[in-house]
């Protein structure tokens, strides 16, 4: 599966969790994937400035906070221009949806394997059973001294018959001396 900006965004703080990350640095490793997918300088900017928002929502900075509704002031707009070389730090809800992400992903890949191997099971039963109803076809078919004692179960659906058949085909004991 492709990843996103975002995720990717995520991914990078989460592997410089400790030392923080700046808006500017993040914008510098995202720069080829900004490149693909915004094809004019224009909508790359226009793109830059929503991703600013989402930055500062994703990771903490003490110097720029939303208020309690999530809403940035129009001062912290300007902050955010004037901070984005300080080092942010992931905040906690974003490394847990990262963390839901991956699980999810990981769970994907499971559930698509356990799928494949289900389909190989039930393709091998299929065959195996069909190969022991084709041979067991071919037994009943030839010359067989069995063949008599099968057609006999079957005809007569006598139990003396099934148990003489058990008892034909019982593994003999050995008596081992001394036990």
């Amino acid at each position: 599966m492709k990843k996103n900006i975002f995720i990717k965004a995520l991914e990078y703080g989460e592997d410089k969790i400790e030392i923080g990350v700046s808006f500017n640095e993040l914008i510098e490793f995202l720069e080829p994937d900004l490149t693909k997918t915004f094809k004019s300088p224009e909508k790359k900017d226009e793109f830059k400035k929503s991703f600013n928002v989402w930055f500062y929502d994703h990771f903490y900075l003490r110097t720029i906070q939303t208020t309690r509704n999530g809403i940035y002031s129009i001062p912290a707009f300007d902050l955010m221009d004037k901070h984005n070389g300080d080092k942010a730090r992931l905040k906690g809800d974003a490394y847990f949806k990262l963390i839901e992400y991956k699980e999810l992903n990981e769970s994907r890949k499971s559930s698509r394997n356990a799928f494949i191997i289900a389909s190989v099971a039930a393709l091998l039963t299929f065959i195996s059973v069909s190969y022991q109803v084709f041979y067991d076809g071919q037994v009943l078919n030839e010359s067989n001294p069995k063949k008599e004692i099968v057609m006999d179960t079957l005809r007569n659906s006598n139990i003396e018959v099934v148990k003489n058949l058990e008892k034909q085909q019982a593994p003999t004991k050995v008596k081992i001396k001394g036990r």
